[in-house]
């Protein structure tokens, strides 16, 4: 009996830690009709990706962008991390995110403009968010 009840709390933390730790598709699959709604608004092409149109789907998204309209990285390495299935492909995405980041920093960009720049840079990772379709 004692097994169950601890294997029972075992597979309830894990429950739990899934559900915290992973991102909702509910919320990817928004983020997929952000961008193309954005792309829309902006007057761009939907087969083609803007950096314009990332941004505003960051932002609609409620939690990629802090009040300054700047990138919150940690969310934003973690949800691109959840939006590519291949394990590969995420570390090489994240190693392309963080030199994104890196270069921004180094360049004395802040605000909307650092937000630009490092959209335009990791852009072509966009492509490899394979969760989203």
């Amino acid at each position: 009996m004692k097994i169950l009840t601890i294997s029972y709390q075992i597979m309830c933390i894990l429950a739990v830690t899934m559900m915290a730790y992973s991102l909702d598709p509910v919320r990817l699959r928004k983020f997929n009709e952000n961008l193309m709604k954005c792309s829309e608004k902006l007057g761009a092409s939907t087969t083609s990706l803007s950096a314009e149109a990332l941004v505003c789907a960051l932002d609609r998204d409620g939690k990629l962008l802090d009040d300054n309209g700047e990138y919150i990285r940690d969310a934003v390495v973690q949800s691109m991390e959840d939006a590519i299935s291949d394990p590969s492909t995420v570390k090489k995405a994240r190693e392309t995110l963080n030199k994104c980041f890196d270069d921004a920093d180094q360049s004395g960009t802040t605000g909307r403009e650092q937000t630009i720049k490092i959209a335009t840079c990791h852009l072509p990772l966009v492509s490899s968010f394979d969760k989203l379709k």
